[in-house]
Parts: structure tokens; sequence; C-alpha cells
């Protein structure tokens, strides 16, 4: 993929007294830059943005030092904005020191700032709201100036830190003649809403806060497989974790047509599932197949298939820049 050159233009890095080789003075022409792409994951390359477009922004964060025991705070958070086909924020140039180690920390959407003090630990919640979800994208690089022939540009190639479930849905038959059935609302119980992201690998760790996440729909179901979308917001981001034995909740709305039908189904009907033992890994889509049984006996009996893991798609629901 091809990478986009960009110069970060933020406040100036000062530093006094005379040069020594404990405070060794750098180039006042190595500027700090750089480049910026939409890696592939492990297995597939998502399908998706290569790379940021116009608008897009992204945060930034940095320490450098002399060795790992004198580590400093270098970029705090420095958002860069990119217009046309360059990127800018406001300040004068960063610029690298001969003899320093220095390690970046990235991530976008920039509207909510996360704590950056420990990279390797990033305090992450996903709401329950679903316009609220974010595709969170993260990257992290270093550069290394005791190295006579390191460059000044700094590569950033971003991945997707969460996972991406869907669902689609059917019935076992065509019931058309005797019910119509309309699916309502899916929901995932006792879900991890909380964790620490590792930057350098993009690992979850301390994963807490179980809650409910939510999906409105109201789709009539037939023998056909149907993908579930609504209006809006059809696709959970959600941390990836392992859902095993967690409960999915569906409910439907079953009408009997006249004469027809058994109207004992009839009225608002709620089944239970147990979602299968599939773990969710961040850059990955799980598309969940539900079927429906209308038995006159037994009432409604839902089953489940493992996931269909897939790339990451954009599809104009989930775009990368968040507007």
């Amino acid at each position: 993929m091809k990478s986009l050159l960009l110069t970060a233009a933020v406040a100036a890095l000062a530093f006094t007294g005379c040069a020594t080789e404990d405070t060794p003075v750098g180039p006042e022409d190595l500027a700090v830059k750089f480049s910026t792409e939409i890696s592939s994951v492990t297995r597939t390359a998502p399908t998706i943005k290569k790379n940021f477009e116009d608008g897009d922004k992204f945060s930034v964060t940095a320490t450098s030092g002399l060795g790992a025991a004198m580590q400093t705070s270098w970029m705090d958070g420095i958002v860069l904005s990119k217009t046309g086909s360059a990127w800018s924020s406001l300040g004068d140039t960063y610029y690298f020191k001969k003899g320093y180690k220095y390690s970046f920390a990235a991530y976008s959407p920039t509207e909510t700032a996360l704590t950056m003090t420990a990279p390797e630990a990033v305090p992450y919640t996903v709401s329950t709201t679903l316009a609220d979800q974010k595709d969170l994208l993260y990257a992290s690089a270093s550069k290394d100036f005791t190295k006579a022939d390191e460059t000044a540009v700094v590569s950033l190639g971003f991945q997707h830190a969460l996972a991406q479930v869907r669902f689609t849905a059917k019935t076992t038959e065509d019931y058309s003649a005797y019910y119509t059935v309309t699916l309502k609302t899916i929901e995932l119980q006792e879900i991890n809403s909380k964790g620490n992201l590792k930057f350098s690998d993009g690992t979850w760790t301390s994963l807490t806060t179980p809650v409910s996440y939510s999906i409105t729909y109201d789709k009539v179901l037939t023998a056909t497989e149907v993908e579930m979308t609504n209006a809006s917001n059809d696709v959970l981001m959600l941390i990836p974790q392992n859902p095993q034995d967690k409960s999915m909740v569906i409910t439907l709305d079953v009408a009997a047509v006249e004469n027809m039908g058994d109207s004992n189904l009839n009225g608002n009907k709620t089944v239970t599932l147990t979602v299968p033992a599939t773990a969710w890994l961040s850059g990955y889509a799980y598309t969940y197949d539900i079927t429906l049984n209308l038995d006159s006996t037994l009432g409604i009996v839902p089953s489940i298939t493992d996931p269909t893991i897939s790339e990451w798609k954009d599809g104009g629901k989930i775009p990368v820049n968040n507007k």
C-alpha cells in the first residue's frame, strides 16, 4: 500500500546547555515525518480504505531518551489532521536528536482522548449505545538514532482493535401462509465492555464490566436467509473476547394469519440461545446465522451456527474516519 508522507507541525522541542556525550545535539534537518497506512491483519487483508482520507485525524504520543531508564514524555497526544494530501497541526516542528531512542503510539478516531500514560495497557470502553461505538485504530513504532543510517520517517501501520459482530436470520420453512414472523431485537448478554489495549501487538487484557449489547430491528423473516440490518446502526463493534456460554436473547412478533395459523403463537415472543465458543479477534467480522422453527407444540425453537469469520468490511456503515 502506498504510504502518505506527512510532516508533524507541532510544538518545538527545546534543549539548553552545551553539547556533551550525555546530551547530544541533533541535526536540524531531521524533522519528524510520518507515513501512514491501514495495515492488513494476520490471516486476510481487510477490504477497507487503505489509508486515511481528507478530514481524518489521528493522535500520536511519544517518549524519548538515551536509554530505557531515561524515558521522557516527548509528544503528548498531538492531533494531526489531513487536509488534501498533507497532515497538519498548530505549532513548530519536532526534531530528532542523535543518540536518542524514540517510541510512538497513535490512535484514531480522536473524539474521545485515550489515556496514553502506559501505551502497553491503554484503557478503553465500548459503549452500549451503538451510535457511539467507533472503529478504533491503533499503531506503534520506534526510532533508534544511535544508528547512523536511521531516517526521519516514522511508519505507522494502523490496525483495527475491535471485532465486528453481525447476524443473519431465517425461518426453517416458508410460514407466510400461516404466520408473519418479525424479528425485533437481538441482545448479547454479559459481554465484557472494558479492557486494556497493548499498542505494540494489539492484545487485550484486564477484561471487565459485563453488559448487554442490543440491536433493534423490524425485519420480517422468511425461509430465505437475510442479513439483519436496520436504518442506522446494525453492527456491533466489541472488545475481542470469547463469548462462550453467553446468552443471546431474541425478541419476535408473531402474527397468525386468520383461520390459518395457530393463534396460540400470536404476540411478542422471547427465545434464548447460547453463543457458540468461537473467540472474537481484532480486525475480523463474526456473522451468526440464526434459524427459527415454529412448532405448534413446542412453540418457537431457535438454533444458531458457529459464526462465519470474514475480513473487516467498511461498506459505508463503519467509516474509518468516524465522521
